[in-house]
């Protein structure tokens, strides 16, 4: 989806939306993340990720294509989004995520 909506995709194009996730999943950027918990530069934030937070990672992303296909700009998607991960995240995900 980014390649189809960036000629041509560059890397800071898929950073970008990464980040987006990892702001909405872990309330922190990805590289945030790695200097709270002391990673590696080329570590990600995914392996020390809870089950929980993987998942609803994932499925943000998942979401987060079929938007960018519809031509759904940045910050639209960005709404959409974190109201998403508020309607599919429940209080026993919250405490399991940490939030």
């Amino acid at each position: 989806a980014i390649q189809a909506a960036h000629d041509p995709a560059k890397f800071y194009h898929y950073t970008t939306e990464n980040d987006m996730l990892y702001r909405i999943v872990l309330g922190m950027s990805s590289k945030q993340f790695r200097e709270q918990y002391g990673l590696n530069e080329g570590i990600s934030p995914k392996v020390h990720m809870t089950p929980a937070q993987i998942s609803l990672f994932t499925r943000l992303q998942r979401s987060n294509t079929d938007l960018i296909q519809m031509g759904i700009d940045y910050n639209q998607r960005k709404e959409m989004l974190a109201e998403l991960a508020g309607k599919i995240t429940t209080p026993r995900l919250k405490t399991a995520i940490g939030q």
